[in-house]
This record gives C-alpha cells, structure tokens and sequence, in this order.
C-alpha cells in the first residue's frame, strides 16, 4: 500500500537479492538459490540450530542451517534452509520455534506466507493449497497455456489462454478455499490482465479497458458473489482492513452540486455509499485511504488532515497547534487509526524532526518525541533517536520502542541489538552481536515498513517479541511433518 513515492538508500541487510514477484504478496523463490555468504556469517556454528525433542536424551538431534527468514503471518513463519536428515527446503515454525513442517525446494518456485488458514506452493506444474497442519487441500496443474494468476486468502485465480486462427483471449476463474470456482470472467486479445490483486476480506480487484475504451477498475466480491465497475478516480490501493474500504473519490463542481467531492465507499457485499465532501473540508484529496477502527484519515494534498466517523458520518478537521507542524511530505503510506491513536511526524521550532501521538479527536497523546525516522504498527511507537554517548562525546542512534501511551517499553540498543524492525503479526526482528559486520554497518537503524515490508530476511536476523525479548533460541525439529508434492 502505497500513497507516496519515495527513494531510499536502503543498507544492504539481505544477503540475496531476493525480489518480491509472482501472485500477489506472494514472494519468489528461485529453485535451489542460496545466498552469498557475507560478513555476518562469521561460521556455521553461529547459524545452525541443533534441536533434540523436548531436549530428552537418547533422542537423534537434527540441526537446521536457517538461510533466509520470511516473516511471521498469522501465527507461523516460513524459514529456508538445510536440515541433514531432510535436505534443503522451507520448514514452516511456530512462535515457540516448533518445526511443524517441512517441504523440499529442488522444484519450489514460489510459496507464499499463510493467510486465512491457507499457504500456496508453486512448482513448475502445478500449484498447491495447503493448511495449518501441513495437509494438500487442493491441486491445481499449471502448463504453458494454464497459469495461477494471483492466490491469497486461501483463494486462487487461474489464467487459461485460449487460441486459434479467428481468435485469442483469456479467462479467469477464481477458486475458493474449498476448490470449488465461484466467478471467472474473459478477456479478448492476446494481451492478459496485468495484475489481479488481493484487497482482503475475500475482495478481489483488477484493471482493465472496458468496451468504450475507458480503463475501469473492477472489483469481486465473494462475500457478496458480486462484481463492482468503478469507472472513475480510484484508488490504487484499495485495503479492507474491516468490512468497509475506500474505492476513492469523484470529484464535482461545488457551484453546482454544493460539493467540492465525493468519498466513494464499499463494503464486502460490494455495496457502495457515496459520502458528500464540502469544500471548506478540503479540495484536492490524497489517494490510497483506509478505514481502521471506524476512522479514514484524509489528506488534503500537503496541507492539512481530517478524519472520518464512518459511524456517525462526522468529519473532524486537525486544527490544533500541532497542525502546521506536519511533515506531510514524510506520511506513513497506510496512514490509520491503531489502537484509538496514530503517529504524526512533526517539525518543531528548533527545526528538528520529531514524532507524535494523536487520538482520533487530534488531541496528543504525551509529549513530541523527538527523532527522523519511526514506524507504527500494532501499537508499538518505534523511534531511532540520536542519544548522546555516555561518555559526553558525540551521539549514537538508538532505537527505542514505547507504547500507545508514549511509555517506554525497551530499547534495542539496551537490549545489545544493533537494529530492529517493524512489528508484524506480534514479532520484530532484531541483529544482535553474532551478525557480525553487518551490525556494526546497521548499528542503531530502525528498519520501517515502508522500506523493509516485504524484503526476506538472512540468517543473521532474529525474532522477538512485544517486550523484544528472543522468541526462542532453537528450532525444535522432533516433530516435524515432510510434506509430498506429487
């Protein structure tokens, strides 16, 4: 979810240039790729994991070599790696380091994290649906003219290419978790839908030209078995974080219609709300808006904030002292409520950068923080600050983690991390003193989701969890499931 373009120089803290493609969230796997060594892998004694079953005697150890890190999602992480006795592949880990199990790589193109209860592992012939317990729910063949298009959710669209001498197109047909297909729509031409992306809450949404040759944005929505056209501004990231979202805005003439716009809205039935904007609220309105705990934050372009009561229907404009003090240009791409408040970078009058909480009435929570860089997910408040030295000479960046409240919780360079991350699915990653170089070059660096989001991790990172203490030391393989694509 993007709202702004923005260039980064993002320190090197991957050790393969693993690139985000494939269906929709979902990241690529090369067959059989590993990683360069780097400077933090100082020796393999460092990097493997020797696990015995409830640590009993007399029991086979099996030791895991952990290579890449593919975050947490809804309980469980995918890790990539070699296991003497299983060979290289993807174990798939609970937030106690259980192995629950395990699938081999040689043929994996793409396996994306789980999502509904649901995981997708793609081969070069096929796709398969798999559960929370390691079981293949669903196959789907895959050939030259046969593709899966897009799958999360548990869902999966498949593209079928069709043609002849007097004629070419595509269909599309979307399969639910049970495998049974539920909508499918075509397309003529030899030229396929470009993206078919996933919205949550089991919408789905794709662009395209439409019989007039006006680009259209449809929209799925399987709750409701209904398909929406929004032919207008749209968009280009339309999210359900509930059972409402924001389809984007048609603006009008506001001496003719006594509105400057309006705020187009769709809940997962597919029915549409169309809310009236006045002109005294704003007039040029940013893209990409969310509704989370019953509240859209607004932007006008570079100017001020206003929030919607999706409830009640009221818009509050941010008016207070704090309003001009704004770093609108560094906005969170996915600017929300979280847990009643949200995270605003401010600039204040001694011309440092800092970072502030705000309930959804505007009124601060605490005091401005000061600090360049920070994210906000999940209720955590995390800030890299300049913090002087304790020996009176110069600063050092430190990363520091507070609360809703603006109450510390730890910080990362107290706790001998050397970087932290955003949190995600109630985990954090973390370098500490075994990543060698590379903590020395991160020392300090928060590493946001706008920058990091979907980038796998390398071996050298560590997991924590909300108080950032380690979630576990081992990976326990005793009861680890092989699972057979055939």
């Amino acid at each position: 979810m993007h709202k702004k373009k923005y260039c980064f120089i993002i320190i090197t803290l991957i050790c393969s240039a693993f690139m985000i493609t494939g269906c929709s969230n979902n990241r690529n796997v090369k067959n059989g790729e590993r990683e360069e060594e780097t400077a933090t892998e100082s020796s393999s004694s460092e990097n493997t994991v020797t696990n015995t079953e409830n640590n009993t005697e007399n029991v086979a150890e099996t030791s895991f070599n952990v290579r890449i890190n593919y975050r947490f999602n809804e309980g469980v992480e995918w890790i990539q790696g070699d296991a003497d006795d299983l060979g290289s592949g993807y174990a798939c880990i609970d937030k106690e380091g259980n192995a629950l199990f395990f699938v081999n790589e040689s043929e994996i193109s793409n396996i994306s994290p789980f999502s509904n209860g649901y995981s997708f592992i793609e081969t070069e012939n096929a796709v398969y649906q798999i559960d929370l317990n390691g079981n293949i729910i669903n196959k789907y063949d895959i050939s030259d003219n046969i593709k899966a298009k897009a799958y999360d959710g548990g869902q999966i669209w498949i593209e079928e290419y069709n043609s002849n001498f007097d004629s070419a197109g595509y269909v599309y047909k979307l399969y639910d978790e049970s495998g049974n297909e539920i909508t499918e729509f075509s397309i003529e031409g030899t030229d396929p839908v470009n993206e078919i992306t996933y919205c949550g809450k089991g919408v789905w949404s794709y662009g395209n030209l439409n019989n007039d040759g006006n680009w259209v944005r449809m929209y799925y929505c399987t709750q409701g078995n209904k398909w929406v056209e929004k032919t207008t501004s749209s968009d280009d990231n339309v999210y359900f974080y509930e059972d409402t979202a924001v389809l984007g805005f048609d603006y009008e003439d506001p001496n003719v219609t006594g509105y400057r716009s309006k705020m187009i809205l769709m809940d997962i039935m597919g029915n549409l709300n169309e809310i009236a904007i006045t002109g005294d609220l704003g007039w040029n309105w940013g893209s990409d808006n969310y509704i989370n705990e019953g509240y859209c934050i607004l932007e006008d372009y570079g100017d001020h904030l206003v929030s919607y009561n999706v409830s009640s229907g009221e818009f509050k404009v941010m008016d207070n002292e704090y309003a001009e003090k704004i770093r609108m240009a560094a906005l969170p791409d996915n600017l929300v409520f979280e847990d009643g408040c949200v995270a605003l970078p401010l600039r204040g009058n001694d011309e440092k950068d800092y970072v502030a909480l705000f309930d959804t009435s505007w009124n601060i929570i605490g005091e401005p923080i000061q600090g360049t860089r920070y994210d906000f997910s999940e209720g955590k408040l995390i800030v890299e600050q300049n913090i002087s030295s304790e020996n009176q000479e110069g600063t050092h960046l430190e990363t520091i983690v507070y609360n809703t409240r603006e109450e510390k919780i730890f910080s990362a360079f107290e706790k001998g991390y050397a970087t932290i991350t955003f949190y995600k699915d109630g985990v954090a990653y973390i370098l500490d003193e075994t990543a060698g170089a590379l903590m020395r070059t991160a020392a300090g660096r928060l590493q946001t989701a706008r920058e990091f989001s979907d980038i796998p991790l390398d071996r050298s990172w560590k997991c924590v969890n909300e108080n950032g203490d380690y979630l576990f030391d081992t990976i326990n393989m005793g009861n680890i499931k092989t699972i057979e694509l055939i």
